[in-house]
């Protein structure tokens, strides 16, 4: 969620320059990346614009609550079908942290690389004075 609202900076700032046209291709990005990463939350679990009872069980956080919940059933050592479970969990944790690593090293450091390009900056507006009242 971060992230997303991160992205929205970005478009406000855009859209804030005196010709936000300049800007179209920044736009797409901003844009494309978006529905990158509300792909990449769907892995995780469901957002929370989703009403209703949603389909969860392929989501990464229900399957390691699943997997939690047959480990600390008993004070014993984990049954085969927990150790199946907690597996798992591994495994489809590794496939979103995979998921999100891939989506880090290529169109998020592109969007990087062309915000770094356009010359807008977090600290490149002027500062507006204030005036007392």
């Amino acid at each position: 969620l971060t992230a997303q609202r991160d992205l929205g900076t970005l478009q406000t700032m855009i859209e804030q320059t005196s010709n936000p046209d300049d800007y179209a291709a920044l736009t797409e990005q901003v844009a494309a990346n978006k529905k990158v990463l509300t792909g990449l939350e769907t892995l995780l679990r469901n957002p929370k614009s989703e009403k209703g009872r949603p389909y969860v069980d392929d989501r990464a956080l229900n399957t390691i609550n699943r997997a939690k919940q047959f480990l600390t059933s008993t004070y014993q050592e984990p049954s085969p079908t927990a150790e199946v479970f907690a597996e798992l969990a591994r495994a489809r944790v590794a496939d979103v942290v995979s998921a999100v690593n891939d989506y880090l090293a290529g169109d998020f450091s592109e969007l990087r690389a062309a915000f770094a390009k356009s010359a807008l900056g977090l600290l490149s507006q002027e500062p507006v004075p204030l005036t007392a009242r």
